[in-house]
């Protein structure tokens, strides 16, 4: 995968578009940082290196070709660390930092040395003798061109040698060494006819008409030149080419790209309307979902207030039969208190000034018999006594004339006389709060609970409270 992503970053650097190499390059370092790959985390980042100095970035170009520099020399690579080196070396020399290029290239040459490398020991002979060359250092660029030249013949790379050839016919030209300038142009040219490389036979054929035109031997200097024409031509024949040939694939990458793009735009728009549909039905499912609850919730409030109205109703109907039944018990009781005060105690009364007068007209023979006479009138007067007891019981008039709390009063002070018991009442209400009902209601409450704790409490004190809360 990664050499892959690789080399689709040298294609796209192939065809000049570098933020494209960039970016496949960035994919394969992210897969070798993955898996810690070094090696080839290295060559990701050349590569990156690369591309950054075709565009003439050199800051960036350095400051990756530094960073695999660091790589290698943690992993203890010589032949990639030479390899950063020159690099940063032809860096210095696009941006005609000389002594710098110098210096870096002389550091390979030194790797690729004790590495035995001669290859590229070849390109670093050469690169140092155009630096010189640059410098305008003839002589040291001839002694650099040969050693090159000598490296290149003997592991037969062929287009090093015309390379090194020509180099030294521009270095001896320049010097004004005419003969061996054409000497070494002549050599140039016949190996890169050989190889058919159109470059050095362009420099070669510049050398020699230059140089005969120097020699003023105009008739050569016009073959040449003519050569030299006719090579550069083919050569701008080949490189427009190269260029047509790159910008139809650029084209087509481009129209292909579009393509792409197009359908990728689709594809979002159609997932865009997927989407919309799907959070417009999530909506609808939610408005649908909140009415439910809000009519399940209106219906419960509805059943709530029906519930305690209806309650309520109740309750009232509650209290109003038990204010009937208070107040239907009430005028029972006062009626049957009036029969008993009014009938029964006027009766009781009748008999008893009847059998006084009898007392008085009639002469007993004997004294049983008024003994007897008296106990009926004793027992008149008990019975008169109960008469007005239950009669007072049943409606006391202490109640209806000076109120409920009196009227306790009034009750607990005969608890006390007749049980012999401390009964108080402690209260710091008001009885107006009390209506009439409520009265009678309470007065019977209290007398049932004293009824009950005479019966059963055996106590000696009984306090009733009444208290505000």
């Amino acid at each position: 995968m990664t050499i892959s992503l690789m080399n689709i970053s040298a294609a796209y650097l192939y065809q000049g578009k570098y933020a494209i190499s960039i970016e496949y390059s960035k994919k394969a370092l992210k897969l070798c940082e993955a898996i810690n790959d070094k090696p080839r985390m290295s060559t990701c980042i050349i590569g990156i290196g690369s591309v950054y100095e075709k565009q003439l970035n050199h800051v960036e170009a350095e400051r990756f070709m530094s960073e695999a520099l660091a790589i290698n020399q943690e992993i203890g690579d010589s032949n990639a660390i030479a390899l950063c080196i020159a690099n940063i070396a032809t860096i210095y020399n696009d941006q005609k930092n000389y002594s710098e290029a110098l210096i870096n290239y002389m550091d390979a040459l030194k790797i690729y040395e004790s590495i035995e490398n001669e290859r590229e020991e070849d390109h670093c002979l050469n690169n140092i003798a155009n630096v010189y060359y640059n410098q305008k250092e003839y002589n040291l660029a001839i002694e650099y061109y040969g050693k090159a030249l000598e490296i290149a013949e003997s592991i037969n790379l062929m287009r090093d040698v015309s390379y090194s050839l020509s180099g030294l016919a521009y270095a001896y030209m320049m010097i004004k060494n005419n003969d061996s300038a054409i000497s070494y142009a002549k050599q140039s040219l016949d190996v890169a006819k050989g190889i058919g490389d159109w470059e050095n036979m362009r420099d070669a054929n510049e050398v020699l008409y230059l140089t005969y035109v120097e020699l003023k031997d105009f008739e050569n200097a016009f073959n040449y030149h003519l050569s030299y024409k006719a090579v550069t031509d083919s050569l701008y024949n080949i490189e427009t080419r190269r260029i047509v040939s790159e910008m139809e694939a650029k084209y087509q990458n481009e129209k292909k790209q579009k393509e792409i793009i197009q359908l990728n735009e689709e594809s979002k728009i159609q997932k865009l309307k997927i989407e919309q549909e799907q959070e417009k039905r999530k909506v609808q499912q939610y408005v649908f979902i909140i009415s439910i609850i809000i009519i399940f919730l209106t219906s419960m409030i509805l059943y709530l207030r029906y519930k305690n109205k209806k309650n309520l109703s109740i309750a009232e109907m509650q209290k109003n039969h038990f204010v009937e039944v208070i107040e239907v018990e009430d005028q029972e009781r006062k009626r049957i208190a009036a029969d008993l005060h009014d009938s029964i105690g006027v009766m009781l009364a009748t008999a008893k000034l009847n059998l006084m007068e009898l007392n008085d007209v009639i002469e007993f023979t004997s004294k049983e018999d008024k003994t007897i006479l008296q106990t009926v009138l004793d027992i008149i007067d008990e019975t008169s006594q109960d008469v007005r007891t239950i009669s007072h019981s049943m409606m006391p008039g202490v109640l209806r004339e000076l109120g409920v709390f009196v009227a306790i009063e009034d009750l607990l002070a005969k608890i006390s006389t007749s049980h012999k018991m401390n009964a108080v009442l402690l209260s710091d209400c008001d009885e107006d709060c009390f209506d009439e009902m409520s009265q009678i209601a309470i007065y019977k409450i209290i007398q049932e609970i004293l009824n009950n704790i005479i019966k059963h409490a055996n106590a000696s004190r009984i306090n009733v409270r009444f208290e505000n809360k």
